[in-house]
């Protein structure tokens, strides 16, 4: 078990880089912008810019629990990786950039994001044999990143407003607290005892951990659209601009924060039906998002959405490390961050694909509305097999 640790200080080594992962969606308010300005690029490929976070957050975090596994030092990971996350302000330096340099500075943040996905697996580290306590401040950890993306959102939406589109880029130069605070507070969290059944070292990575990634991937892939479609929901009922469909993603945030502090209640209170519960708040939230007459009612869609996601998030990701050996955590919590970047990466393909099939129905009008019902009705398919089967890993 680790020694006694100072909250406040656990609190500082966490913000050094929640904050990295809570900014990788700060410029999806604007993405409508963006698909405006790049008029001669295909949308599909503006909404990467958006979603290659996520494909280069795979290809580096990936290799680095592979190869490193149990000995991998955060520290230095983390320190480069905010080193990245400086360059995605280089829009902002640059007169009238171009696609190539714009989606360059996005995949230098990518790049960076994929050594944030350790976050989880360092959380585990560092409060190693005190299962109360990785719950609780791996809520920590998601209830931070949430409130930096609640901060960034209608701030990038704003500058994006009242200035020009570039200077939304600059918020990038936040990394800069981040690389100090790796620097010169965080410490490097000490190895985990290995816990295997008769005390032998294993690993081997549990099957279960897959299924737990895999209903990650899927949840993700069904809800990243609201950071893509916000704006262009805003834009189309007549809401506002960038501003707005930050405000909406920022309450999607909110909600999150809301989330993660509960989860340990529900974690305790109800644990059989808590991820069932979770995709029926999922289904109410995108149902509010559909039905909405005007933003503040949106926003309450997107918070309940927040809040179901992060709670199914939490859930997903603690039951993946319970049910493998301490020798493959690292791995498993990576692959758990990794298979979030997945669905988010694919929804880019998602969308058009979902956009043509839901043409069928006539009661929905726009793109948003046809991809979030859509959303819905796997959501309740979830909600159903999760009530009937109980999702949590058997006891090793």
């Amino acid at each position: 078990m680790q020694t006694k640790r100072s909250p406040f200080l656990s609190f500082v080594q966490i913000f050094s880089f929640a904050l990295l992962s809570g900014m990788t969606t700060a410029i999806s308010p604007l993405m409508q912008m963006l698909i405006e300005h790049f008029h001669d690029v295909p949308v599909t490929s503006v909404r990467m810019l958006s979603t290659v976070i996520s494909l280069c957050g795979m290809c580096v975090s990936v290799p680095l629990s592979l190869f490193f596994g149990k000995r991998i030092r955060f520290k230095p990971l983390l320190t480069f990786g905010a080193c990245l996350f400086l360059l995605g302000s280089l829009p902002y330096f640059v007169p009238d950039p171009s696609f190539g340099l714009v989606m360059f500075s996005r995949i230098c943040v990518g790049t960076g994001f994929g050594f944030c996905a350790l976050r989880n697996a360092c959380v585990r580290r560092m409060f190693a044999g005190d299962d109360a306590a990785i719950a609780r401040w791996l809520g920590i950890l998601n209830a931070t990143v949430s409130t930096v993306s609640t901060l960034l959102g209608p701030i990038t939406g704003a500058l994006a407003d009242r200035f020009t589109l570039w200077h939304g880029f600059s918020i990038y130069l936040l990394a800069a607290v981040s690389l100090i605070l790796l620097t010169v507070v965080f410490k490097e969290p000490g190895e985990e005892k290995d816990d295997s059944p008769q005390g032998k070292s294993s690993d081997r990575i549990a099957p279960a951990v897959f299924r737990f990634a895999g209903v990650c991937a899927l949840t993700t892939l069904l809800e990243y659209p609201i950071f893509t479609l916000s704006s262009t929901l805003a834009s189309v009922r007549g809401w506002g601009g960038a501003a707005v469909g930050g405000s909406i993603i920022s309450c999607f945030s909110l909600g999150g924060i809301i989330g993660s502090f509960f989860y340990p209640v529900q974690n305790r209170r109800i644990p059989r039906y808590g991820l069932a519960m979770d995709y029926v708040i999922l289904c109410c939230g995108f149902g509010i998002m559909i039905t909405a007459p005007a933003a503040p009612v949106a926003m309450v869609g997107a918070a309940l959405l927040g809040f179901g996601f992060t709670n199914q998030m939490l859930s997903n990701t603690k039951w993946a490390g319970d049910s493998t050996p301490a020798s493959t955590r690292t791995f498993a919590s990576t692959l758990m961050a990794v298979s979030v970047s997945l669905g988010s990466f694919s929804s880019t393909f998602w969308i058009p694909l979902v956009v043509r099939l839901a043409s069928v129905f006539p009661f929905l009008h726009s793109e948003p509305e046809k991809v979030y019902f859509v959303s819905i009705l796997i959501y309740v398919v979830m909600a159903a097999v999760f009530f009937i089967f109980d999702p949590r890993p058997k006891k090793r």
